[in-house]
Parts: structure tokens; C-alpha cells; sequence
């Protein structure tokens, strides 16, 4: 339900100190925003007839801006505070002619963030702001000066400096005068208009050909322009130098699916003349809905966008953005894109974490501006990879990661994989991050994380390198070792006594490792793509997925989902293999029937399940296995 907040903003102007620029802001539902100085508005009315209700501006500088009541989300005001507003005073003023004076300012303090512009602003009406004409007189704190002009002969000005920092602006004293009477000596100068250019985004050329000086110089020359009136110097201008001839402009930050009036306009001391009014029409912002979360799984989603129209503006970027706040925003928060094409369309968010709730919106880019479709949010899948049936045990690594055990014939292992960064005596264990890589051996103790996205660590574990898992260090917690091959096999025979000995044959399948495997996977969840087989009677808890040779998962489609399931895990044996220092890896397969083990290349990262015996059975290492 859109939420209209209406504040009598005459009220407000009435009781805030002037010296700060204060804002109303209106909160579009299209993710824009509209800023209006207050002490620009003159009134606010409400049209009831005829549909759409509109919200109308009337501003000081002869603006009217009208506003769907049905496209206000919100409307707030940002009050700066002053004692974060660099100090400024206006100086004096000194008419030069009838159409121009000189003025100024003395900034004596930023307030504590750098100035960043400065200058004087001006108008019929008393306090001046922004939205009224300005000068642009460079940065800094000191003193300035300010040509101001054009102005009409025979007329009241108030002026204010005004400097720009961190905080927001803040005005000086407010200065008035009175333009000289217009010189008898001559008449007003010729001028016509030139065609208004407009193509896209939020600027339009135009100018104008001064025909006739009028027998006086021309002090300032440009065009003029306005929203739903005749435009004259009080409104926006340009000042294109001085002096007769033909002349080109550029109109700046007009708004979106607005309709303006511009025309040229010549200053001489008689006064100002102007050509004849053309109205021109910017393009709309782009429009865009962001669709339901769907195909939600443990770490992605699947969202789109429907009535995607950039309103014939060009597309710079289309896409999705996301965060676990409200309100994603693009080049803040995660983002995926859709490409610079008109149309609906669909992506997949990745590297999402277990059991959160995240928000979403679709959003694209034009050169009109960015609009944001709405929020949806979702949450991902949790991870309970146990058996609530076993009654684990508990251990906790250096880092403070806790673990559940399970104790399965003599021995102890870990029920899930080993998320440490450091070995057990405290030693750090440096990261590989995907910058790092670059083919080259990897000859020290690394760990990564799946993807590089610690986003993965639970419950997929960090992956270690032969280095890390065969370092006197020891990745494990003190009392805990790198499961070798010997503790896979006493595992093996423990669930089924038949099992064939691993270390006679390269492939183990057939009934015996079907048996196994299916006791020692998760049932719950683990993207086995046999789950009704699985039943983790061990409270094993293997879950599948990882690539020891790519730092990856093995096989996902578009979505996410992994289509090859299937689990590595490192052992503490190695051997010498082409120079290389390779782990040998004890493999579980899911779409075959299959337990075997494998070795791996020296730059291999894996995951580690640790183990500690629970008897006085000696530990066997795989080469005193082997008679080595």
C-alpha cells in the first residue's frame, strides 16, 4: 500500500531557519526521487478533477511541477545539521547597469567537509535558493566575487551566497538592490530561437541569432526555459557570452517526462528581448516489475523482470540487484546483469548463503536515470545434513568453529567438513583468492573456498591443499589428525564387512559400495540425485558436490543446482607424481555405484573430514599399509 506523508510545507518554511537549504523530498514509486528546496515552493495545491489526482508545485522561479498523487510513495524533508554547514556572508552589491550588478561572498568556515561549490544565487522573490538563477564561482573557503546578470532594468533583486560541502548547502545573508532604469539611448535587440534539439536523457540543445543589437551592446545572451509557463530570465537560463550573431546552448538536469517551454533571449541596457516560445517533452523513466523468487535452493534463486519498457530511451543496463537489507542498490549491493537489450528476462542470483532472507529488485538503466521494480524478498534453503536419529558429539577448531562428531567402529570422525583457517597451534593458514591464481605450482599451505565465496564454507567446508593437510602442524584440532586411506577403508568395513579392500583395486562398486555409500550420505539435504536410496544410517553426513581439481562444484546448470553428484574428500597420504606432491582422494559417486580412490595434482584443493582413533589400535599410514 503506497503511503502519502502531506505536511504543510508553508509552515515549515515558516518555522526553519534559512541559512541551511532544506528539502522536500518526494519518493517516487519507481525508485526516483524528486528534491525541491522548500524555500522554493510558493504553494502546493491538489487537483481533484480529472483524473489522475495530481499533487501541483507552484515553485518561486516560476516552475509548476504536477505529480501523480498515485506515483507518491512518500514524501520526507531533510533538515542539515548547521553546525556541519560551512559559515558564508553575502557581500554588498554593486549595480553595474540596468541589466547587471556584481556581487559576492566570504566562506570563513567549512564546517568540516571540503566546499565544493560556490557562488551567489538571485530572484524577485526574497530567499533565493538553488532553484532560482546561480553563479558557479569555483570551491574552497575565502572570499569570491559574482558577475550577476541578466537582469531586468528597474527592478528589485534579492541575492544570497551560497557554498555546498558534505552536509548540504547553506546560504548567507540575504542582499538586495534595484536595477537602473532602462537606457533611453536605444532599443531592445532582435532575437529568434532555434529549433529545440531533443533525442534522449535529460539535456536538449537550442539557441538562438541576435539579428539586431538595438544600438546598444549586448551584455548577455542564451536561452531561458520553464515547466507549464513562458520562460523569462527568472527562470533557468543559459548565458552564452555577449554581443550579436548566432549562438548555441545546452539545456542541464531537466526531468524526466516533463514538458518544457524554452526560448532565446538578448540582454542590452534597454532591457531583454526574447524570441519566439518551442516546447519540447524528455522521455519518461523506464518502468520495470521484478517478478517472484522461484527455484529457491541453499545458496541461489531465480528471479526476473516482466513490463520492462525503457520508455524508447537507450538501455545502458538491465538486471537484478540483491542484499540481506532492504532496498538493494546497483554498484552497492550484489548484482547480477541482464544485458543492455529491451525485454523481460530472468537470472539466476549465486553464491547466496544457507538460510537467509534476502531482498530483491529488478532495475534498469537508462539515460533517463535508474528505476527499481519492487522488492521481493525470499529465503534460502537451510542446511540439516544429520541424522536426528544419531547422538553426535561436539568439538570445536581454533578458529571456534564447532563440529559435529559421530563415532562409527574405533574411531571418531567429524560429521561435517573442516572450516579452520589456521592449524592447530595458531599458525595462520594463508587463503588462495582468485586474484592469486595464476597456473603456477602452489609449493606452501593454502586453503580456498568453493568458487572463492566463503559463502560456501557451510557446510561444503573450506578445500586444503596436499601442503596444508600434510604440514606436522596439522589442519585439525589438537587430538585430531587428516583422515588417512587406512580410516576410510576400517570406515568401509565398519558399515558392511563384505566391503572389497580399497587399496586392492582402483574402483570399488557393484552391491557392497552402493550399501556403503547410501549410509554415509545425507538424507536430508546433500543434491544426491538418488535421495530416496540415501538413508545416512551412519550419521556420516556427506554432502556432494565439490571438484578437488577445479576449486569448484562439479556439474550445475544455469540455476545453481548441481547435476553431478558426487564427493571428495583428501586423505593424509600422498605421493611423488610428476614432481608434484598430489593427495590421494577417497571419492564417493552418486549417479554411479562406486567408492574409490584417486590422486590428485600438486595444485589439487579438497575438503577434509578429521578423525582420531578411540582405542589403543595403532594408526596405520598408507605406506606402512603398503609394506613401505
Amino acid at each position: 500500500m503506497k503511503r502519502i506523508l502531506t505536511i504543510l510545507c508553508l509552515v515549515l518554511v515558516a518555522v526553519i531557519k534559512l541559512q541551511a537549504q532544506n528539502l522536500m523530498i518526494v519518493h517516487q514509486g519507481n525508485g526516483t526521487q524528486l528534491q525541491i528546496p522548500l524555500e522554493s515552493i510558493d504553494s502546493v495545491r491538489f487537483i481533484l478533477v480529472p483524473p489522475p489526482i495530481l499533487q501541483k508545485i507552484y515553485q518561486n522561479n516560476g516552475n509548476i511541477l504536477s505529480i501523480a498523487i498515485s506515483d507518491i510513495d512518500s514524501i520526507t524533508y531533510t533538515l542539515p545539521d548547521e553546525q556541519q554547514l560551512a559559515q558564508i556572508t553575502t557581500l554588498p552589491i554593486t549595480v553595474l547597469s540596468s541589466t547587471t550588478a556584481y556581487g559576492g561572498g566570504t566562506i570563513s568556515a567549512n564546517g568540516g567537509s571540503t566546499v565544493t561549490q560556490r557562488g551567489v544565487c538571485w530572484s524577485t522573490s526574497t530567499n533565493p535558493t538553488l532553484a532560482n538563477n546561480f553563479t558557479i564561482d569555483g570551491s574552497g573557503n575565502g572570499s569570491f566575487g559574482s558577475n550577476i546578470l541578466p537582469l531586468q532594468p528597474a527592478t528589485t533583486y534579492f541575492v544570497r551566497a551560497y557554498a555546498v560541502n558534505a552536509e548540504g548547502t547553506s546560504y548567507g545573508n540575504t542582499q538586495s538592490f534595484t536595477t537602473q532604469s532602462a537606457s533611453g539611448a536605444g532599443v531592445l535587440p532582435t532575437v529568434s530561437t532555434n529549433n529545440v534539439v531533443y533525442t534522449d536523457g535529460l539535456t536538449a540543445t537550442c539557441g538562438g541569432n541576435i539579428t539586431a543589437d538595438g544600438g546598444l551592446v549586448v551584455t548577455a545572451r542564451g536561452v531561458c526555459w520553464a515547466i507549464g509557463t513562458t520562460p523569462t530570465i527568472n527562470n533557468n537560463i543559459t548565458v552564452n557570452g555577449n554581443g550579436g550573431g548566432s549562438f548555441s546552448s545546452t539545456l542541464t538536469n531537466l526531468l524526466p517526462g516533463t514538458s518544457y517551454f524554452v526560448r532565446a533571449y538578448a540582454t542590452n541596457d534597454a532591457g531583454t528581448a526574447y524570441g519566439i516560445a518551442y516546447s519540447f517533452t524528455t522521455l519518461g523513466m523506464p518502468t520495470i516489475e521484478t517478478s517472484e523468487a522461484v527455484a529457491i535452493t541453499h545458496f541461489s534463486a531465480l528471479i526476473g523482470a516482466v513490463n520492462v519498457n525503457a520508455q524508447e530511451s537507450a538501455i545502458i543496463d538491465k538486471g537484478i540487484c540483491w542484499s540481506s537489507a532492504p532496498n538493494p542498490l546497483v554498484y552497492q549491493n550484489a548484482m547480477v546483469s541482464a544485458g543492455n537489450t529491451p525485454g523481460d528476462f530472468k537470472k539466476s542470483l549465486q553464491g547466496l548463503a544457507l538460510n537467509t532472507t534476502y531482498y530483491a529488485r529488478a532495475y534498469i538503466i537508462s539515460n533517463i536515470g535508474t528505476v527499481y521494480g519492487n522488492t521481493i524478498s525470499f529465503t534460502t534453503l537451510g542446511a540439516d545434513q544429520f541424522n536426528p536419529n544419531i547422538n553426535y558429539g561436539s568439538v570445536s577448531d581454533i578458529d571456534g568453529n564447532t563440529y559435529r562428531t559421530v563415532s562409527i567402529g574405533n574411531r571418531e570422525w567429524f560429521a561435517e567438513n573442516l572450516r579452520s583457517s589456521r592449524f592447530a597451534d595458531g599458525s595462520l593458514i594463508p587463503e588462495l583468492t582468485q586474484d592469486s591464481v595464476n597456473g603456477n605450482p602452489i609449493e606452501q599451505p593454502r586453503w580456498c573456498s568453493i568458487n572463492f565465496n566463503d559463502h560456501y564454507d557451510n557446510p561444503w567446508g573450506k578445500l586444503y591443499n596436499t601442503y596444508s593437510i600434510s604440514d606436522d602442524r596439522n589442519v585439525c584440532p589438537a587430538g585430531w589428525r587428516v583422515s588417512g586411506l587406512s580410516d576410510w577403508t576400517a570406515l568401509f568395513e565398519e558399515l558392511d564387512s563384505s566391503f572389497y579392500d580399497i587399496f586392492n583395486s582402483w574402483y570399488i562398486g557393484g552391491g557392497s559400495a552402493f550399501g556403503v555409500r547410501n549410509k554415509l550420505r545425507s538424507a536430508n539435504f546433500g543434491y544426491w540425485n538418488d535421495l530416496d536410496s540415501t538413508n545416512n544410517l551412519s550419521g556420516f553426513s556427506t554432502i556432494a558436490g565439490v571438484n578437488s581439481y577445479g576449486a569448484s562444484f562439479y556439474g550445475t546448470d544455469e540455476l545453481g543446482n548441481i547435476t553431478t553428484p558426487r564427493s571428495e574428500f583428501f586423505t593424509s597420504a600422498t605421493i611423488a607424481n610428476f614432481m608434484e606432491l598430489s593427495p590421494w582422494t577417497t571419492i564417493l559417486e552418486g549417479q554411479y555405484n562406486s567408492i574409490y580412490p584417486a590422486g590428485g595434482g600438486g595444485n589439487s584443493f579438497g575438503p577434509v573430514r578429521c578423525v582420531r582413533s578411540l582405542d589403543s589400535l595403532p594408526f596405520i599410514s598408507f605406506y606402512s599399509y603398503l609394506g613401505n
